[in-house]
């Protein structure tokens, strides 16, 4: 519209460059009123702005029939449907107002229609940054075509997001060393960097082994660092804010019931937290049910979820359809499509590596903040949660869904069946802990002594260890049997493909 404008005022007069007026000033209010309100940080409320009919027929044309106009307007999604009943039953068919939640509707509907009115090359861009793929990818193509297994050349890849990230670790690994060195915090010094320190290493040396050691060259080095870092960052906000509210809804459940059960009226919190730890102590029935909730829902199905979307927020060249990758003018290239087999690992160490980031940024919450402040605590803690790669273990057997779906085209392998099996186990591992835990606090086969009570309490840590051991060990074999089918099914597959090309050839 302002070209046009500009063009009338210019002088270049041209009945197809006409422009109305009060059509003009009616996209400029609009637009104005939607930058105001569409992104704001809180709930609002903003008049609905249907377009007046004259306008919508004036962009019909005499050749075009409003039936044929109807049939070009694209379909509408679930998400759309759902609101727009809502909105008629509700405040926006009454009043005429549009409710605006946190700006993520408002996010969500920009880039549904970026997609639609780009051109695709424009949304081939690094998140952030706004890097282009085709600034970076070519010099890894480069080294995966030559085979280049150079760790300073693959580290010089990198491109301006993962090079950002990779700095924001190191000032901030300088910056608590600093702190460490110079006694700024009396509850952080040398021995807690260490801890620190050794967390991020046991995460790197999981990486470097799933990743350089084998697959280097099936997964960009860059790739790898922006996985890890959705892991780290993206996946577990994602997991605090949901099992908060999960929590949240468990707990308001048990006090009602302990509340309901209660003979004597409950007044202040500290009674009723009483009454809650002897309710619980005392129905162990009603106790394991919570347990399994929040094994299975309030932990092992969030993380899960919340590890799957840190997979699927990630957007890198690496993992697209070579097809569909637009490098730059003038450069040109034909790249070769990797085969099946190396695209599937590709995908379960993305997955692995957000897995790790995941579970390193959770190691540092439990070591620093949900253990109690002591260097012996924290190295147990630590210790204890990196003999038990639970996350990286539901991760790649969440990766043999994913691989099924996108490579080998199974409609049946949908995002339910992707995830239950790591929900299964992971929820298994949690309700063990959790379960023997609630034993012990429960004090179930008390003993008339101390030092026989002690053994115990002994015996059930060593069940606990034993048995969470076996479960990883079952995730594994489980992993590697199917893992192991599918391979000799993807590489059929890649012989059928080279076959077929060899025919048209």
């Amino acid at each position: 519209m302002y070209e046009k404008r500009h063009r009338q005022e210019d002088g270049e007069k041209d009945e197809t460059d006409i422009v109305d007026e009060p059509s003009a000033d009616y996209h400029l209010q609009l637009n104005a009123h939607d930058i105001r309100n569409a992104h704001g940080t809180c709930c609002l409320c903003f008049p609905c702005s249907a377009y007046p009919k004259d306008i919508i027929y004036q962009e019909i044309t005499e050749n075009e029939d409003v039936d044929s106009h109807r049939q070009e307007t694209p379909p509408r999604d679930l998400c759309t449907c759902l609101w727009s009943c809502l909105r008629c039953c509700c405040c926006g068919g009454i009043f005429g107002w549009w409710m605006q939640c946190c700006g993520m509707c408002a996010i969500g509907q920009e880039d549904r229609e970026l997609e639609r009115l780009l051109d695709p090359k424009m949304l081939q861009v690094d998140y952030i940054t706004f890097q282009p793929f085709d600034e970076y990818y070519p010099e890894i193509l480069t080294l995966r075509e030559s085979r280049n297994g150079n760790l300073f050349a693959h580290w010089q890849a990198l491109s301006l997001l993962s090079y950002n990230l990779m700095k924001i670790l190191i000032v901030s690994l300088l910056a608590l060393t600093i702190v460490a060195l110079l006694h700024l915090d009396p509850n952080f010094q040398f021995q807690n960097l260490m801890v620190v320190l050794a967390t991020f290493g046991q995460a790197f040396v999981v990486t470097w082994v799933c990743h350089w050691q084998w697959h280097r060259f099936d997964l960009s080095t860059d790739a790898l660092v922006k996985y890890f870092a959705s892991g780290f960052c993206l996946s577990v906000f994602l997991a605090v804010v949901n099992e908060a509210i999960v929590g949240l809804v468990v707990n308001m459940v048990s006090y009602v019931i302990v509340v309901i059960a209660s003979e004597n009226p409950l007044q202040t919190p500290d009674e009723i937290e009483e009454a809650k730890a002897t309710f619980f102590s005392n129905n162990l029935p009603i106790t394991s049910i919570f347990v399994f909730v929040n094994a299975y829902v309030a932990a092992a199905t969030v993380e899960e979820v919340s590890k799957y979307f840190g997979f699927w927020m990630v957007d890198t060249p690496d993992l697209m359809n070579p097809q569909k990758l637009i490098l730059q003018e003038g450069e040109q290239r034909h790249i070769r499509q990797s085969s099946i087999v190396s695209q599937g690992a590709g995908i379960t160490v993305a997955m692995v590596a957000v897995a790790t980031g995941f579970a390193c940024s959770e190691n540092l919450l439990y070591v620093f903040v949900y253990t109690t402040p002591s260097l012996n605590n924290e190295i147990a803690t630590l210790l204890a949660r990196s003999l038990f790669p639970i996350h990286p273990m539901c991760a790649a057997i969440q990766s043999i869904g994913v691989v099924k779906r996108d490579l080998e085209g199974s409609s049946k392998s949908q995002l339910g069946m992707i995830l239950l099996p790591a929900i299964i186990l992971h929820g298994s591992f949690d309700f063990v802990l959790m379960f023997l835990d609630m034993l012990q606090r429960a004090g179930t086969g008390t003993a008339p002594d101390a030092n026989k009570e002690l053994e115990e309490m002994d015996s059930l840590d060593q069940l606990s260890l034993v048995l969470s051991l076996s479960m990883v060990v079952i995730g594994t074999f489980y992993y590697f049997c199917i893992s192991e089918c599918q391979r000799k099914k993807l590489s059929e597959m890649d012989e059928s493909r080279q076959a077929a090309h060899e025919t048209l050839v």
